[in-house]
């Protein structure tokens, strides 16, 4: 499908010659990135759009699996299949109830995880992980604690880490899931539901014109 919108688009020259000149190319990377004036281009604007729906889709989905695969491995692997190990090292931490800290530590992962995976209520899922992100790394990675300049500086690379996956989380708070997620397939339904009554309401109207 994918290859075939690109063929199309190749061959906008022979339709109309959009694709091969500089405006048509200024306006088809505007498209991809910004989502420009789609609506507005006939044919061709339709084309574009299919276009720009793909790459925005492919880019949010990736996204997407990218930020979440941190988060799940590191719930499976340590939280839930060391249990009270992680607990226990969570303790000489400082942390308070440490298995009931441990227990909504998970419960935030996973629910935001599942969350960011599927596209549903994407925000939100969001907002869960970035909680935890926020509380972990003020625990675990408080370099301004540590006195030793080597332990001092790998902290500080862990905590800058934490930061970059942070900033990702509040861009997906902000953008949501994307056109390749639940999320992305009520918002076109209900934009179809909010069209068609409109497209109905005009029909009566013309057949009286006539």
């Amino acid at each position: 499908h994918s290859a075939t919108l690109f063929l199309r688009i190749a061959n906008l020259n022979r339709l109309s010659g959009l694709a091969v000149d500089g405006c048509g190319r200024e306006y088809l990377l505007k498209v991809l990135l910004f989502g420009y004036g789609l609506r507005d281009k006939g044919r061709n604007g339709y084309i574009m759009e299919q276009v720009a729906n793909f790459v925005q889709g492919c880019v949010s989905l990736l996204a997407r699996f990218m930020l979440v695969a941190i988060f799940l491995f590191s719930a499976f692997d340590s939280k839930i299949r060391h249990f009270s190990q992680t607990a226990e090292y969570m303790a000489s931490e400082g942390i308070p109830n440490p298995r009931l800290a441990l227990f909504g530590a998970i419960g935030l992962i996973l629910i935001g995880g599942l969350s960011l995976l599927a596209g549903a209520w994407t925000r939100i899922g969001a907002a869960f992980l970035f909680v935890f992100l926020a509380a972990a790394t003020f625990y675990f990675h408080d370099f301004w604690m540590i006195a030793d300049p080597t332990q001092r500086q790998l902290q500080i690379i862990q905590f800058m880490k934490n930061m970059a996956i942070g900033g990702g989380l509040l861009a997906l708070i902000y953008a949501g899931g994307g056109p390749w997620s639940v999320d992305g397939w009520i918002e076109q339904k209900l934009e179809e539901a909010e069209i068609t009554p409109a497209q109905k309401t005009k029909g009566p109207q013309r057949s009286k014109a006539a």
